[in-house]
């Protein structure tokens, strides 16, 4: 947090499947207009996780990766019909 300049103005705990854990970020994000979310457990998303949903309303900081605001337009898996 330090290192990115950032102020915590909202911290949750969750034991909540991953999937869960995206969702709760990204209402958090639009209920206090995050410009960034940070999850500190998560280093380098994988293509198809679920955290990708954040970057489609804030940036995010993970461990070990800075995620701009709809990056995850381009790591999106394409399925086929």
């Amino acid at each position: 947090m330090r290192k990115h300049g950032l102020r915590v103005v909202y911290t949750v705990h969750t034991d909540a499947a991953a999937v869960l854990a995206a969702l709760i970020a990204v209402q958090h994000a639009l209920e206090h207009s995050a410009d960034v979310v940070v999850i500190p457990h998560v280093n380098e998303l994988e293509p198809g996780t679920s955290w990708w949903v954040v970057t489609e309303v804030a940036d995010l900081v993970t461990a070990t990766h800075e995620y701009p605001l709809w990056s995850g337009l381009s790591a999106e898996v394409r399925r086929e019909p």
